[in-house]
């Protein structure tokens, strides 16, 4: 192995294993509906005596809150309804929300309207649109539940990066969001899913990457608990959403209702990535 191969094994372990979790075109053939479409509704932040609570306990908050500077400002990437920059208002002040989904910026704007929150937003994915921010534009730069969506995820986090002044917090699950849902797959389907990438692999791709930029970077990795920072879904919602998910028609709902009862309570440690 050369080289400029070493300097990609965690990279390329990193895509591989996401690579996996595609769904098989012979299942996914079958589903009624885009298996992975995310109703914009259920990612409206919680309340404002919630995200106090989540402000104290929720160590990606924390990290957060530690970076802001005299503009206190915000970029949230991949912010759906905006859960993770609210969280940080105040003492942020001007928060700016990025989403490939023009409707979960809506959600984004409609909070930020009710609480008089300054805000922009743009519509794009994040390495296509990057490009339109300048360097150091933000005091801090919060990315949360996003990285197992990134292939690409050394590239994403140095633009991140670039456009932060004084940091990037990226909050994830511990392991892929989607192992909790693995018996899911065996029942209905007989399917074997992966159990990879980690909050680990992550960590290690998006260091390995940085050390050969030219602008250098520091990552941290801890492990805290998620905050209150968004509704939960009515249990409705969460039977509707396994259903799509599963690419099965409606009429399984109530059989998947019932198998999702049987899994176990999904963790709430959560891996926070620090880049600054």
């Amino acid at each position: 192995m050369n080289g400029d191969a070493k300097a990609t094994v965690a990279r390329d372990r990193w895509r591989t294993q996401l690579l996996s979790w595609a769904i098989p075109d012979h299942i996914k053939a079958q589903a009624p509906s885009d298996p992975w479409r995310l109703d914009p509704s259920l990612f409206r932040p919680s309340g404002a005596s919630d995200q106090a609570e989540a402000a104290t306990v929720s160590l990606a908050t924390q990290r957060a809150l530690e970076l802001l500077g005299d503009e206190r400002s915000v970029l949230d990437v991949g912010c759906g309804g905006g859960a993770a920059a609210f969280a940080l208002a105040p003492p942020a002040l001007r928060l700016h929300g990025v989403d490939q989904s023009s409707e979960m910026l809506d959600v984004f704007a409609g909070v930020a309207n009710e609480r008089s929150i300054a805000h922009k937003t743009t519509t794009g994915s994040w390495l296509d649109i990057a490009p339109q921010f300048e360097t150091a534009s933000f005091d801090v730069v919060v990315c949360h539940h996003v990285a197992y969506n990134v292939a690409e995820i050394g590239p994403f986090a140095a633009e991140l990066r670039r456009v932060a002044r004084n940091g990037v917090v990226i909050e994830l699950t511990m392991s892929h969001p989607q192992t909790s849902n693995n018996p899911l797959w065996e029942q209905f389907w007989n399917l074997t899913r992966p159990v990879g990438p980690t909050a680990l692999d992550a960590s290690a791709a998006i260091t390995e990457h940085l050390a050969s930029a030219s602008a250098p970077a520091h990552v941290t990795l801890e492990v805290g608990r998620s905050g209150v920072v968004r509704q939960d879904p009515p249990w409705e919602a969460r039977v509707a959403g396994a259903t799509q998910m599963l690419c099965l028609a409606a009429d399984r709902s109530a059989e998947v209702g019932k198998a999702l009862e049987q899994l176990a309570p999904r963790s709430d440690e959560r891996a926070v990535i620090v880049v600054s």
